[in-house]
C-alpha cells in the first residue's frame, strides 16, 4: 500500500557544481542528499516512500526537478521530470530514463533515471514485499527526524534489486544528514488567510486541514518539550530545509521586497523582487547544524520581509514572523507545509 520511487541517477550535466533533487507526489515532496562538485552525472541513489490510503487514479502524476545547489543564493532550476502515473497503476513497476524539461518545457541533454513500483491498498497492483527494498539499518550517530512518508536508501542496490554502478564524475556528497522540516513558508499580513496542512500520510489530496498563524510561536514554558531519543546531548547532524514561496498584502508602496530566512546566527536572502506587493519566490534553503538536539531545539526561525535591500544597505524591516525549531519538531511528521505566516509590525 505505497508508492515507492528509486532516484538513481541524473545527468549529464553542463559545468561543475553542487546538485540536489526534489521528488513530489499528492503534494507531499522529499529532498535528495546534496552531491558536491558533480561534473557529469548525479547518482543519488535514493529510494523515497509514499503510503497511499487511497488508490491512485490515472492522471495523478509523480514529478522530480534538480537543481543547482547554492549555499548563498536560491538554487537554481536545471530541469523537471512529471510523469502521469496511469501505466504504473497497471503495470505495477517500472524502469524508466527520460530527458528533462527546462523552465520553458524545452527538452535539454540531462537525462533521469529512475525506478517506480506501486502496490494498490486493495492489493490489485504490485504483489511485492518490504524485505524488496533493501532498506539500510539507521545509523545510531544520526537522529532520525524524516517524514514517516519517506525512506533513503544509500546502498548500491535498485529498489528491483539491480546492482548500480558507483559514480565517476558525481562528485562527494555531503554528511547524511536527516531532514528536521520541510517548511513550506507563505507570508501575509491580512488577518483572514488560511493555512492548509498537507496530509502526511499519503492521502488523497482533498484530505487537507485547515488552520491560520495569527501570532509569533515562541518557547515558552507551557509548550511540551519535544520527545527526543535517548542521548540527545550528543552532537548529532542536522538538516532544517525552508521554501519561502510567496509573500501578500505586504504594506508600503513601490516596493522592491526581500525575505530573509535566519536561524540562530546563520542568515540567508531571497531575490530581490521589483515593485510588489506581492511577490513570488518559491526559493528553497538549506541550513545544515552539527550539535545536540538540545541546543537545536533552542533556535529561533526567523522570516523578515525586508524593503529595497542591496549592497550599500540593509533595507528597511517590513515585518517578521518567528518559531522556535523544536515547534516545528513537534509537528506532525516535524514539518509545516503550505501555511500561511502573519507578520508582525517591528514597531
Amino acid at each position: 500500500m505505497a508508492l515507492l520511487l528509486h532516484l538513481i541517477c541524473v545527468g549529464p550535466f553542463r559545468g561543475r557544481g553542487d546538485r540536489v533533487a526534489k521528488v513530489t507526489f499528492r503534494g507531499v515532496a522529499h529532498y535528495t542528499k546534496i552531491l558536491e562538485g558533480v561534473e557529469e552525472d548525479a547518482y543519488f541513489d535514493e529510494t523515497f516512500e509514499w503510503p497511499v490510503a487511497s488508490p491512485i487514479e490515472g492522471n495523478e502524476y509523480v514529478e522530480v526537478q534538480v537543481y543547482n545547489y547554492s549555499k548563498v543564493f536560491s538554487n537554481r532550476l536545471i530541469g523537471t521530470f512529471r510523469m502521469v502515473l496511469q501505466k504504473l497503476i497497471q503495470e505495477g513497476q517500472l524502469s524508466i530514463t527520460e530527458t528533462l524539461l527546462d523552465a520553458n518545457n524545452t527538452v535539454i541533454n540531462t537525462e533521469v533515471d529512475l525506478e517506480l513500483k506501486y502496490q494498490a491498498p486493495d492489493g490489485t497492483v504490485g504483489n511485492w514485499m518490504r524485505e524488496e527494498f533493501h532498506f539500510p539499518q539507521e545509523d545510531d550517530d544520526t537522529v532520525s527526524l524524516l517524514s514517516s512518508n519517506s525512506r533513503y536508501s544509500t546502498n548500491s542496490k535498485g529498489i528491483f534489486g539491480k546492482k548500480k554502478a558507483p559514480s565517476k564524475h558525481g562528485g562527494r556528497s555531503t554528511r547524511g544528514v536527516d531532514s528536521v522540516s520541510q517548511y513550506g513558508s507563505r507570508m501575509s499580513l491580512g488577518s483572514t488567510d488560511e493555512i492548509h496542512i498537507k496530509d502526511g500520510g499519503g492521502g488523497s489530496q482533498d484530505n487537507v486541514s485547515m488552520t491560520s498563524v495569527n501570532q509569533n510561536v515562541t518557547n515558552k514554558k507551557s509548550k511540551p518539550t519535544p520527545v527526543i531519543e535517548t542521548g540527545s546531548q550528543k552532537a548529532q547532524d542536522f538538516q532544517i530545509c525552508i521554501t519561502i514561496i510567496e509573500a501578500r498584502q505586504l504594506a508600503g508602496l513601490n516596493m522592491d521586497p526581500v525575505v530573509s530566512v535566519q536561524i540562530g546566527e546563520e542568515r540567508k536572502f531571497t531575490s530581490q523582487k521589483e515593485s510588489t506587493n506581492c511577490p513570488y519566490y518559491n526559493e528553497y534553503f538549506v541550513f545544515d547544524f552539527h550539535m545536540s538536539p538540545d541546543m537545536l531545539f533552542d533556535k529561533i526561525i526567523t522570516l523578515s520581509v525586508l524593503h529595497s535591500r542591496n549592497l550599500l544597505r540593509s533595507g528597511t524591516m517590513v515585518g517578521s514572523f518567528k518559531l522556535d525549531v523544536g515547534t516545528v519538531y513537534d509537528a506532525p511528521d516535524h514539518q509545516f507545509c503550505h501555511k500561511w505566516a502573519l507578520l508582525t509590525n517591528p514597531e
